[in-house]
């Protein structure tokens, strides 16, 4: 099931219109993972099966965006990291670190017909999503959803869901002119020293019942999604 969350007022008037897509690639799992992948029995052909690829695959890619990417999901998903460093966002009072929520992504996937898919997440200011929302269908790129992630959040801030499917630099390329309408940076690396994470560590991880990692003033548990069948 797709749920679509879509919000309008004079600056996203245009986009009230967004139909969902059925076709969902969900990436961000560990690379172990095999869920939305192809398994050993799908890589003889069936054009419904995402396949493995290498890095050298997704260079062409890399280069059209002008960013670099990681493979993950059982070298299936080719994904882009899209973070929104840039913005000072609150909500209720508490000031939102990018990792928590502010963090979008694009992920390319090659399928045994040659044709790739493109799903991703787009973190965008008010002042950027009637750019951003021009750019995209002037390329032909869909937008599967228009909503917010946070409430009570100052700067205005939304979240567009991009799909498309066809040759993967043109799919690039198309995303890239959005990315250009915004002032999403490229990916930086993390710091020698991780912030302190401001919770009670211990506690969380032991209602989880699973160890975190410090990522970014943050606690991360690695969870995943059970195997698409």
């Amino acid at each position: 099931m797709v749920r679509i969350g879509i919000g309008v007022n004079r600056a996203v008037a245009r986009t009230a219109a967004i139909a969902a897509t059925a076709a969902v690639l969900l990436a961000g799992c560990s690379s172990g993972s095999k869920q939305g992948g192809a398994n050993d029995g799908d890589q003889a052909g069936n054009p419904r099966s995402a396949v493995r690829t290498t890095d050298t695959d997704w260079k062409p890619v890399a280069d059209a965006l002008g960013r670099t990417g990681k493979l993950g999901d059982n070298n299936t998903a080719f994904h882009v990291a899209l973070v929104r460093n840039d913005l000072q966002v609150t909500t209720d009072g508490v000031a939102i670190k990018p990792g928590l929520s502010l963090g979008g992504y694009a992920a390319f996937a090659r399928y045994a017909d040659n044709q790739t898919l493109l799903m991703g997440d787009l973190v965008v200011t008010e002042a950027e999503l009637p750019k951003v929302t021009d750019a995209l269908q002037a390329h032909g790129l869909a937008q599967t959803a228009l909503h917010k992630h946070l409430l009570q959040q100052t700067s205005p801030v939304w979240w567009t869901h991009v799909h498309g499917m066809g040759d993967a630099v043109q799919l690039a390329q198309g995303l890239k002119a959005a990315l250009d309408a915004t002032s999403i940076g490229p990916a930086t690396p993390p710091p020698a020293q991780q912030p302190p994470v401001d919770i009670d560590v211990a506690g969380v991880q032991q209602a989880l019942g699973r160890k975190g990692t410090p990522d970014g003033g943050l606690l991360r548990t690695a969870t995943c999604c059970p195997r698409r069948r």
